[in-house]
């Protein structure tokens, strides 16, 4: 099975390694922080382990930097391997978001699923927690094409 970085680096050609590390704190911020935090501050920049938000206020810019260590625990338990080490918040103008992170999107079904192969299958069977379990069969399925069935795995004790 393939890494997280190769499949990024499959799906955004040509980027450097800073590119990416700035796809994932992006898309970590839209998944770690509240959808109010989310609609009023977005990343725009990371630079040397900084990552620049603009917010929609002054007012957001300074609460959230009296949160910015919060935020920051946040970000580093969705994506650990982003390298967001300060944030720096600015009024600023903020991007729009993609469709898949914007506030309230919903994603669509996928369609009907079949089994992965059988040795994606036995990885996903030594994984306890489900949740990250059918997130990992969902991204390997996306690499296929498919959505996969997942057989729930034996408990171990």
């Amino acid at each position: 099975m393939e890494g997280l970085s190769t499949l990024l680096i499959k799906a955004y050609p040509g980027k450097s390694k800073e590119e990416l590390e700035a796809v994932r704190a992006f898309g970590a911020w839209s998944r770690a922080l509240s959808a109010r935090v989310v609609e009023n501050a977005r990343p725009v920049k990371l630079f040397r382990g900084t990552l620049t938000v603009h917010t929609a206020t002054s007012a957001w810019a300074n609460s959230l930097q009296l949160e910015s260590d919060a935020l920051l625990y946040a970000l580093r338990r969705k994506a650990p391997d982003a390298k967001v080490r300060k944030l720096v918040f600015r009024v600023g103008a903020m991007p729009s978001m993609p469709a898949q992170f914007a506030v309230g999107a919903q994603t669509e079904p996928f369609v009907p699923a079949t089994v992965l192969p059988d040795d994606i299958a036995r990885e996903l069977a030594l994984i306890r927690d489900d949740a990250l379990r059918e997130a990992v069969a969902k991204a390997a399925a996306a690499g296929l094409g498919e959505e996969p069935r997942v057989k729930p795995a034996r408990k171990r004790f």
